[in-house]
């Protein structure tokens, strides 16, 4: 596993066949190809990526949008994050599971693991990687349990976020900024409870197992922000 903490952040490819994260293979696709525009709008990440082909007020003479209904479409495409999609071969089904829960960690303790994935991965940069669709199951939590309930699995029915990070560096100013944008707009899509935004280290088995996403971040920072108080 290669991260690279302190330099000039560079594209992440996580999971690939080859190890975790290689800076050097990360596919980085046209956002404006019609598959990736596609995904990005069936996910409800589309806003930021292009224009939204429909006029925010309609000028014709017909059906003028209101003040308030312009506002809450600008604030909506305000709200959702840029999405890079860069596929991850691991993943399975979610067997219908509901999701219910989000999970963070860090980079620095995936030991370079092949089989392992998470549904996003935030860079040092901000850039927002989506490594497996929602509807699928990432492999990112390994033995956990979540409100002491084993089953359905972590796995099954949470999205796990990855932010790359050594463990002692700081976290960046642009990680931040683009994981509450994200977790914000998750939360909201999939009704998330608000305990059960949780860090790798709460869910994993046995106790003490994982430590991440670590002291050394601002949890309190992202709640805020789920909360929609930041």
């Amino acid at each position: 596993m290669r991260i690279d903490d302190g330099g000039p952040s560079k594209p992440v490819s996580w999971g690939d066949r080859s190890g975790d994260i290689d800076s050097r293979k990360a596919p980085r696709p046209d956002p404006n190809s019609a598959r990736v525009r596609r995904q990005m709008d069936e996910d409800g990440f589309g806003g930021m990526s292009r224009p939204s082909s429909k006029p925010l007020v309609d000028l014709s003479g017909g059906n003028r949008a209101s003040d308030a209904e312009t506002y809450q479409r600008l604030e909506q495409m305000r709200q959702r994050p840029e999405v890079v999609n860069a596929p991850s071969p691991n993943y399975s089904s979610r067997k219908g599971t509901k999701i219910d829960a989000i999970v963070l960690h860090h980079t620095g303790t995936n030991n370079g693991a092949n089989d392992v994935s998470a549904h996003y991965c935030v860079d040092r940069d901000g850039t927002i990687y989506q490594l497996v669709p929602d509807d699928q199951a990432a492999w990112h939590a390994g033995e956990s349990q979540l409100n002491g309930e084993k089953s359905p699995s972590v796995n099954r029915r949470s999205i796990g976020i990855e932010i790359v990070n050594n463990g002692s560096t700081p976290y960046t100013e642009a990680q931040y900024k683009a994981l509450k944008k994200l977790v914000r707009r998750l939360v909201q899509k999939y009704e998330i409870p608000p305990g059960n935004l949780v860090s790798h280290a709460k869910v994993a088995l046995p106790r003490g197992r994982k430590t991440d996403p670590g002291t050394n971040f601002d949890f309190a920072r992202i709640r805020r922000a789920a909360r929609r108080d930041d």
